[in-house]
């Protein structure tokens, strides 16, 4: 099929795991739907960022930071969920059950706004009319195949992450992050053409891959974790509860960072399932 198809069809597919998710949450307030729904709307951004040559159309912009703004309001949730797991003392845990209870709250308030109702609106009927492809004149830009124009998103994005995370260990939390939010689109992108890659070869490549991009993600993930901890404590008030410090030990980095650098190195190494 074509790029703009491939588009269309994943998109759709992005949306209908937010909706799920979305209804599980309006039954009872469970970390893995927030995490879920957050991730369909990242996963339906990273979308739209790789698929945007296939675009012409003013609403896309609008679109996207709408998209940015629910997946924003799921955050705090998200966040606390985290630290609840990674909690050392009965005291901080009770105070994140407490924040917990606000933030989910907060997320139920912003899915039952008119803002994300018509975003909901706006984006099924986008995604499945294709006016976005209506004032594109390079035709030849929607017909090119799925597989060339996949193959291509892979080596951009291979490129920067490989490039990227050359020195993890020694470079800055802002520098690891931009990694990560790479690390990510590329896997994104892996799951999102992985049927495109049929051969029992391809599928044996593609199957490493994600297992090297998993890892790789978890490690960035969770140094991610370390680095947002001191801020989000505080703006929770809740800095100088007892166990709070546990949550971003500079030892805890030190092994997370050689662990990191190993994942890099595995990820470099292991063989592309699109070549």
């Amino acid at each position: 099929m074509s790029a703009a198809t491939a588009f269309a069809r994943i998109a759709a597919a992005c949306l209908k795991q937010f909706r799920l998710n979305e209804t599980a949450l309006g039954w009872f307030r469970d970390a893995e739907a927030v995490h879920q729904a957050r991730v369909s709307l990242r996963r339906l951004r990273s979308l739209c960022s790789i698929c945007k040559s296939q675009f012409d159309d003013c609403r896309f912009d609008r679109l996207r930071e709408e998209l940015t703004w629910l997946a924003s309001e799921f955050g705090d949730a998200r966040n606390i969920d985290v630290m609840i797991d990674r909690a050392s003392s009965e005291a901080l845990s009770i105070r994140l059950q407490d924040a917990r209870d606000e933030a989910y709250a907060a997320v139920e308030a912003s899915l039952s706004s008119a803002r994300a109702r018509t975003l909901m609106i706006d984006a099924a009927e986008w995604i499945s009319i294709r006016d976005w492809r209506t004032d594109q004149t390079d035709e030849t830009l929607h017909e090119q195949s799925s597989r060339d124009f996949a193959s291509g998103v892979f080596d951009r994005l291979w490129k920067k992450v490989a490039k990227g995370g050359n020195n993890l260990i020694d470079a800055d939390d802002e520098t690891r992050h931009e990694v990560r939010i790479a690390a990510k689109k590329l896997r994104y992108a892996a799951e999102f053409f992985e049927p495109l890659y049929k051969s029992k070869a391809e599928a044996k490549r593609h199957r490493r891959f994600i297992m090297a991009m998993k890892d790789l993600q978890d490690q960035l993930g969770s140094l991610n974790d370390l680095a947002t901890a001191p801020d989000m404590l505080a703006a929770l008030a809740l800095s100088d509860v007892a166990g709070a410090t546990d949550l971003f030990r500079s030892e805890d980095k030190s092994k997370l960072l050689e662990d990191a650098a190993e994942a890099h190195d595995t990820f470099v190494n292991t063989r592309r399932f699109w070549h």
